[in-house]
């Protein structure tokens, strides 16, 4: 909600500019006055102040006040102020179009004379400051309700109403919807979970969700909690890189909102290097050289393991010694003579490829042999082992 104080100062009668406030000296300055006025904190808005006219003079004086009646305005601010004989506006720009905004302004000025006001679009009719001569405190600025017109400015006008109209300044706070956010998420802890997100301040239903930029999918809508303005969705997330802090984006009311989520696949070891060429891998591996078009590490998980009454396989010390092309009775305790089965998965983050391929595992006479060709035989079988030639030479 942005918030913005204009002081109008008579530095020649001994007055200066105040903290917190867009500061305006010069009465005679027509156009934009303040090209972007901040909050009190110095945060710019991209709001702007223009005086289409100028005013007349500026003045004040130390007994126009001995107190401020609100503490959004100290008291050097009630003692100062530009004047003009009939009228004059001030315009502020750039604002949110459709937003409630409140204003307040004042024209104490140590004489008894009293300013109207009106604002676009407010809510009250004009409404006229007198200066009534009390000074601790002095009156109570008016104040205004409305909404922002479609062209985004604000019209201040000040009049009049015996001699000379007064402006001591004004502020401005306007009511920016914050617009939709995810209020919740769940974690990911595998790619085939269905997973949850919760939003707030949204006007319509998600339209898309990506988690580091790739794109989940099959958002349903779950349930609503109309007590906290809340609507909670599924979706089914993407095979990506296990990451501790991902960024979770989901796409609604033709904007973004994010949250940061951990994120871990079902891929859950690591082959951290592997050969560039055939001749470097073990005919005795559980994996094939070059199939995962990729130079980078990959994941990999067991997703049925052999069968134990005939090997056992040492997975983490495989995994340890990436250990995926090497041969693979280094790993394994043959049990009894026979063949067993295992399932294997490999995902490349480098490319966002996954595989699922077996690899028959045979023991006989205490050796343990993988048979057959395994990925390569699985994915390729169909094509002429020449047309593979020239991956390896």
């Amino acid at each position: 909600m942005p918030f913005v104080k204009v002081n109008y100062y008579a530095s020649a009668s001994g007055f200066s500019a105040l903290a917190g406030f867009n500061n305006v000296s010069d009465p005679s300055a027509t156009g934009v006055v303040v090209a972007d006025m901040q909050e009190p904190d110095g945060t710019p808005t991209g709001y702007t102040l223009t005086h289409p006219t100028a005013f007349g003079g500026a003045t004040g004086a130390l007994a126009w006040a001995t107190s401020s009646p609100d503490p959004d305005f100290p008291l050097e601010w009630w003692r100062s102020a530009f004047y003009v004989d009939v009228g004059n506006t001030a315009q502020i720009g750039n604002l949110p179009a459709g937003a409630p905004y409140t204003l307040k302004a004042a024209g104490n000025n140590g004489s008894s004379r009293s300013t109207q006001y009106g604002v676009t679009n407010a809510d009250t009719t004009p409404q006229s400051y007198t200066d009534s001569g009390a000074l601790d405190p002095v009156e109570a600025p008016v104040v205004f309700t409305g909404t922002v017109p479609g062209d985004g400015i604000l019209t201040l006008t000040n009049t009049e109403l015996n001699a000379f109209a007064y402006t001591n300044g004004f502020s401005l706070d306007v009511q920016v919807a914050a617009g939709p956010s995810i209020t919740a998420a769940d974690d990911i802890t595998d790619e085939s979970q269905t997973a949850t997100f919760t939003l707030s301040g949204n006007e319509n239903a998600p339209t898309g969700i990506t988690i580091n930029g790739e794109a989940g999918s099959n958002i349903t809508f779950v349930s609503e909690n109309t007590g906290a303005g809340t609507e909670t969705y599924s979706y089914e997330p993407p095979l990506i890189a296990d990451d501790d802090t991902a960024d979770l984006v989901v796409g609604v009311d033709g904007t973004t909102a994010g949250a940061t989520i951990a994120y871990a696949n079902s891929y859950d070891r690591d082959q951290l290097t592997h050969p560039a060429t055939e001749a470097e891998y073990s005919e005795n591996s559980l994996s094939y050289p070059n199939a995962y078009a990729t130079t980078q590490p990959y994941e990999w998980k067991v997703i049925a393991d052999a069968n134990a009454s005939v090997v056992t396989i040492n997975w983490n010390a495989l995994e340890a010694d990436d250990g995926f092309h090497k041969d693979v009775s280094s790993y394994a305790t043959p049990v009894a003579n026979g063949s067993t089965t295992v399932t294997l998965g490999v995902f490349v983050p480098e490319t966002g490829q996954a595989y699922q391929f077996n690899r028959t595992i045979t023991v006989s006479g205490g050796s343990v042999v993988v048979e057959g060709e395994g990925l390569f035989h699985s994915l390729f079988s169909a094509l002429e082992k020449s047309l593979f030639k020239p991956l390896f030479r």
